[in-house]
């Protein structure tokens, strides 16, 4: 079954490679609209992450469970961007990554299966190997930036690069995120607020 592509995974495909009508129509073929409701997991722990979503509306959250039952927010997933495991789904491992909706969500879902036949094309196999190269050099830059950040340091950081996060997400899931407790996330956020 073959379905129109939104324009917006179209544009982001098109960012990285030349589309053509062949690759378009190999596109819409692979890739199915799929909805995820807010509290809903997309990609549990234990289970193989088989797709790869680009997320066209909403905002979801990775994290991991440790031994004592806690969370640990990772990550994010914006509007725009492409959402998977990424050790399970190119290292067919099960996943220890949650990944979970935090508002109600439109994703478009390419399996593992389909996204293998598609790399035999040469653009799209450019769009793979940009894609990923972007998403590479992004996470290593903030992992160094945070590295030697303390909680308001990332905050800051978070504040700057990403400040729609602040609005949608629970600050407890924020707090996580930048590695402290809610109860300081709330003194940072009044030190921020007392400087504007």
């Amino acid at each position: 079954m073959q379905t129109s592509l939104p324009y917006s995974l179209l544009s982001y495909i098109k960012g990285k490679t030349t589309v053509s009508p062949e690759l378009q129509r190999q596109l819409e073929k692979a890739f199915r609209p799929r909805a995820f409701k807010a509290g809903e997991q997309i990609v549990r722990c234990g289970q193989f992450n088989q797709h790869r979503y680009f997320v066209q509306k909403g905002l979801a959250k990775a994290y991991l469970i440790d031994p004592e039952g806690e969370a640990h927010v990772l990550g994010f997933h914006l509007e725009n961007t492409m959402m998977y495991q990424t050790e399970s789904y190119y290292g067919k491992t099960r996943s220890e990554v949650i990944i979970e909706a935090v508002e109600d969500m439109e994703l478009w879902a390419i399996s593992r299966q389909d996204e293998e036949e598609l790399l035999s094309h040469p653009d799209y196999l450019r769009f793979a190997y940009r894609q990923q190269t972007d998403e590479l050099v992004e996470y290593r830059t903030v992992c160094r930036k945070a590295l030697y950040q303390d909680g308001q340091g990332r905050y800051a950081m978070l504040m700057d690069t990403f400040p729609e996060i602040l609005r949608r997400v629970r600050l407890k899931d924020i707090a996580s995120f930048v590695g402290v407790t809610p109860e300081r996330l709330s003194r940072i956020r009044a030190q921020f607020d007392n400087v504007t």
